[in-house]
Parts: structure tokens; C-alpha cells; sequence
């Protein structure tokens, strides 16, 4: 979802990005890392068994 920001919204969204808590994303990269080298390990199969966890596709 694209949000719209006019003119006179500007300051209040601003605002808003800056009261934004700063994440610690370790345990991102860190599954990432484990996705990243289950891919380079089992290949096609292990696209399409995170194609199913994560866009909730079924591949034939």
C-alpha cells in the first residue's frame, strides 16, 4: 500500500518516521543466512518448499 502524502501532511509524517523504534535485525540476517545456504545446498527444492512457506503457492 503506497500511502499519499500531501503538502501540508509533510511535517506530520516526518514526525512519525522519526518516533520509529530502530530494529535489531541479527536474527533476520541470521535466518536469512540459513535460507541463503539451504538454497545453496538443496537447490530447486528447497525455492519451492520456501515459495510454499512464504507466498503460499502450490507448485506442481
Amino acid at each position: 500500500m503506497i500511502r499519499i502524502i500531501k503538502n501540508n501532511e509533510k511535517q506530520i509524517f516526518i514526525d512519525e518516521l522519526q518516533k520509529r523504534n530502530s530494529q535489531d535485525y541479527n536474527d533476520v540476517y541470521e535466518t536469512v543466512d540459513k535460507i541463503i545456504e539451504d538454497v545453496r545446498i538443496n537447490k530447486d527444492e528447497a525455492v519451492k518448499k520456501y515459495t510454499l512457506e512464504f507466498d503460499k503457492q502450490w507448485i506442481k
